[in-house]
């Protein structure tokens, strides 16, 4: 999870109080520099694959012509939004996961 306790944004902790600079410190730790990059790739290749399979969606604009095609689009749609999300979380420098 690459969000702090009650689904605040790693951003929105850091701008909190002290209390939440010291919840930070005791129950996330930091992810390994190889360990992020390798997550990051997957991630990469991942929407790489599914940008391909939207584009033949939008491509060919008589493929749309069933509900199940269309709602295939949708959710690579909401696929792509998902991992360009976790791309730009992962781009950072310094990610920090929640403990086990």
């Amino acid at each position: 999870c690459l969000t702090g306790g009650g689904g605040r944004s790693m951003t929105a902790m850091s701008r909190g109080s002290n209390m939440d600079r010291d919840l930070i410190r005791h129950d996330l730790v930091r992810l390994d520099e190889n360990q992020r990059l390798a997550v990051l790739n997957e991630l990469k290749d991942q929407w790489e694959i599914v940008n391909s399979e939207y584009q033949r969606f939008t491509f060919n604009v008589n493929y749309l012509d069933s509900l199940s095609k269309v709602r295939r689009k949708e959710e690579s749609e909401e696929k792509l939004k998902y991992l360009e999300k976790s791309i730009a979380q992962l781009s950072s420098k310094h990610v920090f996961l929640q403990s086990p």
